[in-house]
């Protein structure tokens, strides 16, 4: 991000400097072409209400969005009425939504704040898309962006939590936080701006006007120049996470590799840096995982593999060279099913499982598919109804071939069956003997001979989407 976006000083500006530092800093920091049509996120409060003025006196297109969270009453309805008549005034599209906001948070187990945050920004998403505007401008200014710095230090935060509210964030942009809010209010009385003043804004049973008006009055007697000095630490924190990030990228490019809907992290060179938990947790954020258990994660680098950990969506297994992170199986399978002599298709989990009955003595078959997806077992050797299961620990199988019995666990480490395909294997048992495990290998005890009659042919399919 550019360091135009604060380079007014925080003394009370004139609203025609306002108005030419407004031009000017959208210039400055490239925030918006001219041609580009903007859809303007106006509230009624004072803030948008500047913003609406100086994009009206500006040569730039744009139209009006109003929100309703319908949780004032009538002042709610009030602001909704006069953003409309401005719009009509400058004759501009104007755009408007009434949305009931306490039942989505209850819904959606949001605080309000949160729940009419998510509302709006789908909304006006949607309006930008289905009317073809190119991006949406909120009227976030410097001492909003100070607030969001405070809060973030409050909650705990890293890096990007320091460098204030950016200028634009994908389709979003905020083309006043050059501006203080003396700046506004200055703009406001010198050109008799219109605005309606939401009671809610002085409540101090939110966190956010706590520190509006309770923790930055403090601090300002500490250091009188405070909104310059945060102007300035926003500018170093800006140039700071340009470095931070580009360091993370280069140690992510030496161990990590992306597939679809998850990764992988080679271990050996993640042990060489100084601090793996941070890279570890610049790399799975976007996975759900925490800054803890990216801790707990590096701690376990150099133990035993096999060890599992979990964000809301996915799943990180350590393996012997690598930690694999991939979805999380949703759709798990039912303890066990069966499989009755009339059974020609099972799904279980991300398998499906095809079965076929062969009559050797109506169609006599010489060559036989040889595929580890491909079982083969004699009909007349089995007890129905077989079941369908996952395999567990103590399994074992006497694999086709052999005479004594083998571990599954242990065949799967000699088939290098990576640990997130390992746990949802299923294997085929008839009266407690198992006689395939899916995909890797069938038993000696069910094989077919040149006395076989009939065959039992299953054909094991995987959704390779789930990564299973």
């Amino acid at each position: 991000m550019s360091s135009g976006l604060y380079q007014s000083n925080t003394k009370m500006l004139p609203s025609d400097i306002l108005f030419d530092r407004f031009t000017t800093n959208i210039r400055e920091i490239k925030l918006f072409d001219p041609h580009h049509q903007i859809l303007l996120a106006i509230s009624g409060g004072m803030d948008s209400m500047v913003m609406l003025d100086l994009f009206h006196k500006s040569p730039f297109s744009y139209g009006i969005a109003h929100c309703n969270f319908r949780l004032r009453g009538k002042e709610a309805d009030k602001d909704q009425q006069m953003v409309e008549r401005m719009a009509k005034q400058l004759g501009v599209r104007f755009y408007s939504n009434s949305f009931d906001t306490t039942a989505y948070a209850r819904k959606h187990k949001l605080s309000i704040q949160m729940a009419a945050r998510e509302l709006r920004y789908n909304w006006l998403e949607q309006i930008r898309l289905d009317q073809k505007y190119d991006l949406i401008a909120t009227a976030h200014h410097l001492d909003d962006s100070i607030e969001t710095l405070l809060l973030n230090i409050c909650r705990g935060t890293g890096i990007n939590g320091l460098t204030g509210i950016p200028a634009r964030t994908k389709q979003v942009i905020r083309p006043l936080l050059f501006a203080s809010r003396k700046d506004i209010e200055a703009y406001v009385e010198t050109k008799g701006v219109e605005y309606r003043v939401d009671a809610s804004n002085a409540e101090e049973k939110y966190l956010r006007n706590k520190i509006r008006h309770q923790v930055i009055p403090i601090l300002q007697e500490l250091n009188p120049s405070l909104k310059t000095t945060l102007q300035e630490f926003f500018v170093n924190m800006q140039a700071t996470a340009t470095i931070y990030h580009d360091a993370i990228q280069q140690a992510k490019n030496t161990c990590v590799s992306y597939e679809k809907d998850g990764l992988r992290i080679m271990i050996s060179p993640l042990l060489t840096m100084q601090h793996p938990e941070v890279v570890l947790f610049e790399t799975l954020k976007e996975f759900g995982f925490s800054p803890t258990v990216c801790k707990d994660i590096a701690n376990n680098l150099s133990r035993q593999p096999g060890k599992t950990f979990f964000s809301e969506s996915h799943t990180l297994l350590t393996d012997r060279k690598e930690l694999i992170v991939y979805p999380t199986v949703r759709n798990k399978p039912e303890t066990s099913l069966s499989v009755y002599e009339s059974t020609r298709q099972i799904q279980f989990g991300n398998y499906t499982l095809h079965v076929e009955h062969i009559d050797l003595t109506t169609y006599p078959i010489t060559v036989w598919p040889d595929h580890e997806t491909v079982a083969l077992l004699d009909y007349d050797r089995l007890f129905f109804p077989l079941t369908v299961r996952q395999w567990k620990k103590g399994d074992k199988i006497t694999p086709i071939g052999m005479s004594g019995s083998k571990k599954i666990s242990d065949l799967l480490i000699e088939k290098k069956i990576p640990l997130n395909k390992k746990q949802s294997i299923p294997v085929m048992v008839s009266n407690n003997h198992i006689a395939w495990v899916a995909g890797v290998k069938s038993s000696e005890l069910f094989k077919i001979t040149q006395t076989t009659n009939k065959i039992l042919k299953i054909t094991c399919v995987t959704d390779t989407n789930n990564n299973t």
